[in-house]
């Protein structure tokens, strides 16, 4: 049996819209946070036993308050402003303001493990307070000084089906010596906020598109062959990272612009990832495209 030897690779997604009982949460694209030192998740589960015709009868468990800490060589300034909801100003600077409010985050890592493989893990929904400044004069010997920060998570509002069974996630974690392991999830880990497979295991069928200039200089276009089933959209996203292709019914969590065939598609440069979905009215998956833009298709 392995055991956790390490952790690594600390990522982060701002959620930009919250999500409700009956539509998905949208994060940004997650954003590297490197120097991770160490992680403590405590759910704070507590378990209750009740006593009849004197002895222990019955036993009950349930999810306390999710305290997650974790310790990082810096949080740096942009770190601060994402995940404790600060301002940056012209010079560069943060400014900590009494009315300052940090936004809901995802936060992903993994553990390596004795064997070689690792753990993956997200968790979904919290928010981070400032940490504690801690400092001390340099003596003859080096102390490293480094930030600890503490926030407390919850669970998702919105319920997945998973095995007949409808759950309200608040972590995902995904062991790479598991005999199931997907290894396309594995890999794309880092680069989406990565839900819970649900019952839908067919791919989503590939859009077919035709990528063009556009119309105004530095766009480029994509007509879209047929159009978006009753009560579906489609809308697009440019990124530097690729998105997997979804499964049918896979919530989408990427945030997404709502697109009409063959409109422009502006801040657009050569190397980005053009990802185009139909999506349901709850933003999950029903088709999918992805290019990768060469000069050829900008104006």
């Amino acid at each position: 049996m392995a055991t956790r030897i390490g952790c690594d690779n600390l990522v982060y997604a701002i959620m930009t819209t919250e999500e409700t009982a009956t539509t998905n949460a949208v994060y940004d694209v997650p954003t590297a946070a490197p120097g991770v030192m160490s992680i403590t998740v405590n759910p704070n589960a507590s378990q209750e036993t009740l006593f009849a015709d004197d002895g222990p009868m019955e036993t009950a468990t349930t999810l306390g308050k999710i305290e997650v800490e974790i310790q990082k060589n810096e949080l740096t300034t942009q770190n601060k402003a994402d995940l404790l909801g600060h301002a940056i100003d012209a010079d560069g600077a943060l400014v900590f303001g009494d009315s300052d409010v940090p936004p809901f985050v995802a936060i992903g890592f993994r553990s390596l493990k004795s064997n070689g493989e690792y753990r993956y893990v997200w968790l979904y929904k919290g928010k981070f307070t400032d940490p504690e400044d801690k400092l001390e004069t340099k003596g003859d010997g080096i102390s490293f000084q480094s930030d600890t920060f503490k926030g407390q998570f919850v669970k998702l509002s919105k319920p997945v089906t998973v095995n007949g069974r409808s759950i309200r996630p608040w972590k995902y974690e995904l062991d790479g010596d598991h005999a199931g392991a997907n290894e396309a999830a594995m890999a794309s880990w880092f680069t989406a906020v990565a839900m819970p497979s649900t019952s839908a295991t067919a791919l989503a069928p590939l859009l077919t598109v035709a990528i063009a200039k556009g119309t105004a200089v530095g766009s480029t276009k994509a007509t879209i062959t047929g159009a978006a089933g009753a009560g579906n959209r489609f809308a697009y996203m440019l990124s530097t990272v690729t998105v997997p292709q979804p499964s049918v019914g896979d919530p989408m969590l990427l945030p997404l612009t709502t697109y009409a065939s063959a409109a422009d598609i502006t801040g657009a440069a050569a190397g980005q990832i053009l990802t185009i979905l139909e999506v349901t009215a709850a933003n999950t998956a029903v088709k999918y495209y992805t290019h990768v833009l060469e000069a050829a298709d900008i104006l």
